[in-house]
């Protein structure tokens, strides 16, 4: 699942409130496994870091899920 804060309302508060926070948890199996982020500027292109997030949770289903290593 994504998730996406801005500005204030991002984890780290007031200490970075032109920032921007897009997570994105992975599973595989239905199995958790970790989480990867991006912190950038409020004005980042936001399509194309959930592309990348998204990429990358296709790549990890892809050589982990099936138990093969590509």
């Amino acid at each position: 699942s994504l998730n996406i804060k801005i500005g204030k309302d991002n984890e780290m508060g007031e200490g970075m409130p032109e920032c921007a926070i897009v997570t994105a948890n992975y599973q595989v199996n239905g199995v958790s496994i970790g989480n990867a982020g991006v912190i950038g500027p409020i004005r980042m292109d936001y399509s194309k870091v959930i592309s990348v997030l998204k990429y990358i949770n296709k790549e990890l289903n892809k050589g982990i899920g099936d138990g093969k290593n590509n």
